[in-house]
Parts: structure tokens; sequence; C-alpha cells
């Protein structure tokens, strides 16, 4: 029983720092789209109204993107598609579905 639970405290250290580390790669991301696209960034902020949310938004594989992430579709150069998506779902960010 005993290492049972030893097992499960390393287990539970190393979530803890692989969610540290994505939570400081995910603040890198947004702070580098809010230099490179400041009006995007600052579009998806006034949406989303949190920037923990926004930084989420921009990492999630979505179904629009298909099954890619905000910043994947920003690489393959598809920065109209991405600017759609945020400015049509203005009123819908009240309820934000990260996955969607």
């Amino acid at each position: 029983m005993m290492a049972e639970k030893s097992c499960f405290e390393k287990i539970l250290v190393d979530i803890r720092r692989v969610d540290a580390m994505r939570d400081t790669l995910l603040s890198e991301a947004f702070s580098a789209l809010e230099i490179m696209q400041s009006n995007l960034a600052s579009m998806l902020l006034l949406n989303v109204g949190d920037r923990h949310l926004a930084e989420r938004w921009m990492s999630t594989h979505r179904r629009a993107f298909g099954g890619r992430t905000a910043y994947e579709m920003l690489v393959d150069g598809e920065l109209d598609v991405v600017w759609e998506k945020v400015s049509s779902e203005g009123r819908e960010f009240d309820s934000i579905e990260l996955g969607s």
C-alpha cells in the first residue's frame, strides 16, 4: 500500500510539473501573439474577457480548424480563418467552449 501511495505521489509531482510547464508555454505563446498579431490578440481578449481563457482558446484543437489549433492555423498561413472565427464568435464567448 505504501509503495502504491509513493508511486501516485511521484505521478502527481510529475503532472504538476508538466502543468506548470504548459502554463508557462501558453503564456509565452500568447505574449508572442500580442507582439506579432496585436489586433487579433486584443480582439480575442475582448471577446473572452480573460487572458487565461484566451491562452487556452488559441491552443485548443477545434473542429472549425479541422482539428488544429489557432496557432497551427497561423503557422499554416490561415490568419483570415482565425480572424473569422474570433470575430464571428463574439457573443458565443460568453459561454466559451474550449473544445469546439
